[in-house]
């Protein structure tokens, strides 16, 4: 049976062990295997504890929202170093300069946050260089140009660190130039909804779609006391309806059924060795 990867799936948002596990179990029922965000790298200390023993994908973050003061940044930042070891998923991480994204960190923080991230990133790298590439989940809000600056000013598109533009919403110029960077994006059935993010799954090139879900909505958590394998299997069953809701909205606007060349391209990153 072939499965579809839900490479951008909140998981830290879930309270609890029993509801995570349960969640991973009624995804693979569901016929998709999720890659779990974490907000910080605290929150992802929690999601290794619940699930490492059950997946590998578990994604190591720090969302440009979470970044509090520079004291907390400092705590963080000293865990994800340490953490970094566990994992080659990196997510979610990014810069967003959006008034909301402002309101949450200055911009010159963001960039802080993201710099040291990717220079712990490529430290690992120079220091295992026969490992498999680092696979980045990246949050691009009015920031997708500057992400880009940082990434060749770093030299990273040389090592093995790829970049997946999570949710792209950047301009036409700023998709041109991703696209020659040979980045990946990641299209969810919100992205879809608009008339750019229709347009740009259409434009980018077929080897470097990928599909995400960015579940659960955070508004709508579920709470600790309800029942936790209803709620599991609710939450499965959502995520694997926008998976396929996106796949049918990609292959209807491509001409062409993209099922089979996504699979290939979720194994290429997440499943073989390189």
């Amino acid at each position: 049976m072939s499965f579809l990867l839900d490479t951008h799936y909140h998981t830290d948002f879930l309270p609890g062990k029993d509801l995570r596990q349960a969640f991973l179990e009624e995804a693979k029922k569901e016929g998709f295997i999720p890659v779990h965000m974490s907000l910080m790298p605290s929150t992802f200390e929690g999601l290794y504890e619940d699930l490492s023993l059950q997946t590998p994908f578990l994604a190591l973050g720090y969302h440009p929202w979470w970044i509090g003061n520079r004291e907390e940044v400092l705590k963080e930042l000293d865990i994800f170093r340490s953490e970094l070891r566990k994992t080659r998923y990196i997510g979610e991480i990014g810069l967003d300069f959006s008034p909301k994204g402002l309101n949450k960190a200055s911009k010159d923080l963001q960039e802080d946050v993201f710099s040291a991230i990717l220079k712990a990133i490529l430290a690992e790298v120079h220091k295992n260089p026969a490992q498999s590439p680092y696979i980045l989940s990246v949050h691009a809000v009015r920031s997708a140009g500057r992400i880009m600056d940082i990434y060749e000013d770093f030299g990273l598109s040389k090592e093995k660190i790829i970049l997946i533009f999570h949710w792209f919403s950047g301009t036409g110029d700023e998709l041109t130039r991703l696209r020659k960077m040979g980045s990946y994006v990641s299209f969810n059935a919100f992205m879809l909804k608009t008339k750019k993010g229709r347009s740009y799954s259409q434009q980018i090139e077929e080897n470097k779609i990928l599909l995400e879900t960015d579940l659960p909505d955070e508004v709508n958590l579920i709470k600790k006391e309800e029942d936790y394998r209803l709620s599991a299997r609710a939450l499965a069953r959502e995520a694997a309806c926008s998976l396929q809701s996106s796949l049918d909205t990609i292959s209807k606007l491509r001409g062409e059924a993209m099922r089979l060349k996504i699979e290939e391209n979720q194994s290429r990153l997440y499943f073989s060795e390189h």
